[in-house]
């Protein structure tokens, strides 16, 4: 199989994305955007630092488009479309016919469509970059507006995805494989908290760690109670046995929300998560102290080294 067909056969597929005018098949993606602010962003999957050799491409495929939709949920962006490129040793239809069914089934769920990418030969490798809008005139949640007084709200749970890479052949952990293998972005919940949240984030590298960054762009300190921070009964259950906040709460990959509002609109917010099925949680207040400050029922808590994962430290 040449290049060309396989683009054809895998990767042309249909979603309903108005803005795309061309996709793939030409030299490069025509778009027509409103006249309204757009968010980019790019994730790099490569084999042995993001997946092992046996992972299930259509695992891979949906979870490669997830990360970065997930990144536009953290700014209230609306998704519209994406690039894919992808490096691999061989053409293996099999393995190319899974992970383009994983891609193209998420990328249909949340109408974002594909607009073009390329294919090299070379280790296995996926490089997406989404691109989505920001409708109107309310502002884009970022990572540094954060305000004193601001509750800290976290969606979901949050370290299924880290308990299931630490037992991979733990029986009982289902739930949190689905988690660490098919994440599922926040996207209509963070379009929605826009005009409510100040300041926003993805949880990609632990809850902790990402929400640290988030305070050290807004110059701003905070208080977190460790019990409010909300767990799933597996991971729940492994804390209370291991003693251990940290291995789990850093493990990172829950791709859920760290958001910041004012007390004003956290009833809205909830409201919000009600009617979009999230699980909304209230762990913290930001304040104008300096850095992190964590407590376990009230008991001061010291932080450890490593907060969360680190692509050149290790976790």
């Amino acid at each position: 199989m040449d290049e060309d067909t396989l683009i054809q056969r895998y990767f042309s597929f249909d979603a309903d994305s108005p803005g795309l005018i061309q996709g793939p098949g030409d030299d490069a993606a025509l778009l027509k955007l409103p006249p309204e602010t757009c968010a980019i962003s790019t994730d790099l999957f490569l084999q042995g630092a993001h997946f092992d050799p046996g992972d299930d491409p259509a695992d891979l495929g949906h979870k490669a488009l997830a990360v970065n939709l997930s990144d536009l949920a953290a700014m209230g962006a609306t998704p519209v479309c994406f690039t894919l490129g992808l490096a691999m040793p061989r053409i293996d239809e099999s393995w190319i016919a899974g992970f383009s069914e994983g891609v193209k089934g998420l990328a249909r769920e949340y109408g974002v469509a594909l607009a073009g990418g390329d294919l090299s030969r070379g280790e296995l490798g996926v490089c997406i970059t989404v691109i989505g809008t920001l409708e109107g005139d309310t502002p884009a949640l970022r990572r540094d507006a954060a305000m004193v007084g601001d509750r800290i709200g976290v969606t979901g749970t949050v370290g299924d995805a880290a308990l299931a890479r630490l037992y991979p052949d733990r029986a009982g952990l289902e739930s949190c494989r689905e988690r660490l293998y098919r994440p599922r972005p926040r996207v209509e919940f963070g379009c929605n908290i826009r005009g409510h949240a100040h300041a926003a984030m993805d949880i990609s590298d632990g809850v902790l760690k990402d929400l640290g960054r988030l305070l050290k762009a807004s110059g701003k300190g905070a208080l977190v109670e460790l019990m409010e921070i909300p767990l799933s009964k597996p991971v729940a259950d492994e804390r209370t046995k291991s003693g251990d906040w940290f291995s789990i709460l850093g493990g990172g990959e829950d791709y859920e929300l760290v958001f910041t509002a004012p007390e004003s609109e956290w009833e809205d917010i909830q409201r919000i998560g009600h009617q979009l099925g999230v699980p909304i949680s209230s762990i913290g207040i930001v304040d104008g102290d300096d850095g992190l400050r964590l407590t376990e029922k009230g008991e001061s808590v010291p932080l450890p080294s490593q907060l969360g994962y680190d692509h050149f430290g290790g976790a």
